[in-house]
């Protein structure tokens, strides 16, 4: 395809690197897995502290966009005290329950620049990237006033039926909701649990729905030597209910009952939020953030990872983590919804033990299954071709034909 007839897609995410997050991952794959021979790829984004010394996918522009609005989220980027970490949370709260528009800066600039990048008469499609409402907002508005742009609701999580928020932000997703149902071609997000909940609000009867999981962007992982000590590792965040406690009491009994040696357990980039036991203090070691790349080393070199997912009614929830787990294919303990999505991958993969998230004699049976194939230096027969299935490139193909799909009806 010659580049004047191009497609032109454009990447619209308040989560970008050098930001951290599993969102700012999404999008650098699909900036980079994209189809260049078909798509040229631009990027509006959120201007933050090294911006200027990303490293850039081949063949994408990427276009920073400051904000200045002065109150903002505290961020958790660097260790602190559990009660430093407990005010920040409240801080956090309070700007929410203040309904204070985070981002609504960088919402005007973001617009702005959509319209000078946006050429009339071509072929373009705004994928509007969700956590964060004003990608959102922005791309409702550029396609009431450009209805020739294509528009993709790019929805990591869910809008209204987010179980992790207050009433008055749900309130207001609700009306986002709505607005996004009417306005967007095609809406794309990570679990069929939430595109059906999405289908039965929809009255729009020509939008798509899509499932593009997450997923992880390295070599897979593959059979190693057992280290010298059995070794857990936990990758991300603690927060409210999703916190170690259950862990910490099934592992604590399985030492004390003499059913397990003393494992190591590293938890990477926890930087405070939760209480060690002092039977376990010896035990767990916690380093603070820590970048991506460092990360996936560590998973590999792991005899099991630890996923801690809270039930709570809703459905479709993946945690980021689990397909960097998946890739680094070392088995699973998972203390998680057992009858939600991330329970029936894992055992689709064959990919670990997964218990109840409070049930603390389920979760101690997961931590001896991991604890007997280290002690035996063996190792699961994990469905490899379902794994490959979630690498970063396999979901990012989906979305170049669902793009083409809306030039070439």
């Amino acid at each position: 395809m010659k580049s004047e007839n191009k497609i032109h897609v454009i990447l619209l995410s308040v989560y970008f690197p050098p930001i951290l997050s599993v969102a700012s991952n999404r999008m650098i794959a699909f900036a980079k897995y994209l189809d260049k021979d078909k798509f040229n790829v631009s990027v509006v984004t959120l201007y933050s502290d090294g911006s200027e010394n990303v490293e850039l996918p081949e063949n994408v522009k990427v276009y920073y966009v400051k904000n200045s609005q002065f109150l903002k989220l505290a961020t958790f980027k660097k260790h602190s005290s559990y009660l430093v970490h407990k005010l920040k949370a409240l801080w956090n709260k309070i700007i929410i329950s203040l309904n204070i528009p985070e981002y609504s800066s960088w919402q005007k600039g973001a617009y702005k620049k959509l319209k000078e990048i946006i050429e009339h008469d071509s072929q373009t499609i705004v994928i509007a990237s969700f956590p964060v409402e004003e990608p959102l907002e922005v791309a409702i508005k550029i396609k009431a006033e450009f209805p020739e742009v294509k528009f993709i609701a790019d929805l990591r999580d869910a809008l209204s039926a987010n179980p992790f928020v207050n009433e008055q932000i749900r309130s207001r997703y609700d009306n986002l909701e709505k607005r996004v149902l009417k306005s967007a071609d095609i809406i794309t997000t990570v679990s069929e649990p939430i595109i059906d909940d999405l289908k039965i609000k929809s009255t729009n009867s020509k939008i798509i729905f899509s499932e593009i999981r997450n997923g992880f962007d390295f070599k897979p992982g593959s059979i190693k030597k057992a280290n010298n000590k059995f070794t857990i590792t936990y990758a991300g965040t603690f927060y409210a209910d999703r916190n170690p406690s259950h862990f910490f009491n099934a592992l604590n009994s399985l030492i004390e009952t003499k059913q397990i040696e003393t494992p190591i357990v590293n938890f990477l980039g926890v930087s405070g939020g939760i209480i060690i036991p002092k039977v376990l203090k010896n035990t767990v070691n916690c380093f603070e953030r820590v970048e991506y790349e460092q990360i996936i080393p560590k998973l590999k070199s792991s005899d099991a990872l630890l996923l801690v997912q809270p039930g709570n009614g809703f459905k479709g929830l993946f945690s980021g983590k689990i397909f960097d787990y998946l890739g680094a294919m070392r088995p699973i303990i998972a203390a998680i919804d057992k009858n939600d999505v991330a329970a029936k991958l894992i055992s689709d993969c064959n990919a670990g033990f997964v218990a109840s998230f409070d049930n603390e004699n389920e979760i101690a049976n997961a931590i001896l299954s991991a604890y007997k194939l280290w002690k035996n230096n063996e190792s699961l027969k994990f469905n490899e071709e379902l794994i490959l299935e979630h690498h970063r490139s396999m979901q990012v193909l989906k979305l170049n034909q669902l793009i083409l799909s809306l030039f070439h009806e």
